[in-house]
């Protein structure tokens, strides 16, 4: 029995497009893991947190971790009487602005 040329190249081109489709790599769904339970009189956070993500303010970047800077503004606004603070170099400009306005509400520094 001799089969049409056309029907011998259907298979030949489907064998050879599911062998392709079985060498691709998978790509795994990544799914955050839950956040780590925390004592309430101590919270931690890090810049590289795999349970969390933020959007860069500056670059417009999305980072896996905590937005390390937006917590610090929010605790600097938030002191009632004192800011404690201890750094060697200090380039992020919204803690600057956050420490100079808590200056101006007459909050005491250490």
């Amino acid at each position: 029995m001799v089969r049409p040329l056309s029907s011998i190249l259907l298979k030949i081109c489907s064998f050879a497009f599911l062998g392709l489709a079985a060498c691709q790599k998978a790509h795994p769904q990544w799914v955050r893991p839950a956040a780590l339970p925390q004592d309430s009189a101590v919270q931690v956070y890090t810049n590289h947190e795999p349970a969390s993500e933020y959007t860069e303010s500056y670059r417009q970047q999305t980072r896996s971790g905590d937005d390390l800077e937006q917590i610090i503004v929010e605790t600097i606004a938030t002191a009632q009487t004192s800011v404690d603070i201890a750094v060697q170099e200090l380039r992020l400009p919204k803690i600057a602005q956050a420490l100079s306005d808590r200056v101006q509400s007459g909050s005491r520094f250490a």
